[in-house]
């Protein structure tokens, strides 16, 4: 994540400065969460979703401490603190990891609950998505910073990722690295348009970052997929 964000700061010097933040969020800031863990879990069952959910909880502390100031211009340290720590899904996942160790279950009717709500939330982070899309035309999606950022979150992104492993003596499993590298070239994250229109940024330039990554991902990541699985 870190290496991430600083490659984002270097790479998109020359963008206009709405398109630069969308860019540069959009680059250390994937779909893991709305589309990495069920993909992930499809193939490894709940063991898939744990190593999914455990990837992403930098991600999450980046999202919310580097993220929302970049777009909203809130840099007061104290602020940032609290709204990372007590944000809902950073709470949730260290409740997770708590469960998990001490081996809690929910109550079935809670359990449901949950459940049913966590699938709600690909559908409508797309919606608010889809919104924004309505006032964009097709010819603008023709746009080469969208075509260069897709490549870099797809493949290099990816690509980088699976070169560290391998040559790292880690002692991954076989589960842990295919995790790894394929949430690693998941598409831009949901939130960056969100947040674009939210704070009064390039909400449709966010958009098409996300719709064209999310479009071109359906072969990339077959492509991964048979590569790591």
């Amino acid at each position: 994540q870190v290496a991430l964000a600083l490659l984002g700061k270097l790479l998109y010097l020359r963008q206009p400065k709405d398109r630069k933040v969308c860019l540069e969020y959009a680059t250390f800031c994937s779909n893991s969460g709305f589309i990495g863990v069920p993909f992930i879990e499809s193939y490894y069952a709940t063991e898939g979703a744990l190593m999914a959910n455990i990837f992403i909880v930098p991600m999450r502390i980046f999202m919310f401490g580097l993220g929302i100031p970049m777009f909203s211009g809130v840099k007061k340290i104290k602020e940032l603190a609290k709204k990372v720590l007590l944000h809902p899904c950073i709470i949730a996942s260290i409740l997770g990891l708590i469960f998990l160790a001490v081996g809690f279950k929910l109550p079935a009717g809670l359990y449901d609950i949950a459940r049913h709500f966590a699938n709600c939330n690909t559908a409508m982070s797309m919606i608010v998505v889809g919104m924004i899309l309505a006032d964009i035309r097709i010819k603008e999606f023709l746009d080469e910073t969208v075509l260069y950022y897709s490549v870099l979150r797809l493949i290099a992104i990816p690509a980088a990722m699976f070169g560290i492993l391998k040559l790292l003596p880690l002692g991954l499993s076989h589960e842990a690295f295919a995790t790894c590298v394929l949430l690693s070239g998941m598409p831009a994250g949901a939130t960056t348009s969100i947040l674009a229109d939210k704070y009064g940024g390039d909400g449709k330039f966010g958009t098409k970052l996300v719709v064209t990554s999310t479009l071109l991902s359906l072969p990339t990541l077959l492509l991964w997929s048979l590569l790591v699985i």
